[in-house]
């Protein structure tokens, strides 16, 4: 049996944007609002956690297409918009990314 579990990281990997073509590649989807929460970017914590628990190449490659999908998603003031509304601003994970 394995000392870690994989789930909750895999849903999430499963709910990001592949196609490389596409303008949300590395954002995650929530499928109950049908929308691209920039928060759900603070997914790269699982996505590294997970790479450095098993280092299987997926997880890192999520955790960088998520971060930069986040980045591309930054205003010019710095701030962020929190979609699906359309106030501004930053939170603590978001910097640390």
């Amino acid at each position: 049996m394995q000392p870690y579990s994989n789930e909750l990281t895999d849903a999430l990997l499963k709910r990001q944007m592949k196609d490389s073509f596409n303008q949300n590649f590395g954002g995650i989807w929530c499928e109950h609002c049908h929308a691209w929460h920039t928060r759900a970017a603070e997914a790269v914590f699982p996505f590294t956690v997970m790479y450095l628990i098993t280092n299987e190449k997926k997880y890192l490659a999520a955790a960088k297409n998520d971060v930069s999908w986040l980045i591309r998603q930054q205003q010019s003031n710095g701030s962020w918009k929190e979609t699906p509304e359309e106030w501004t601003g930053t939170t603590t994970d978001q910097l640390l990314i």
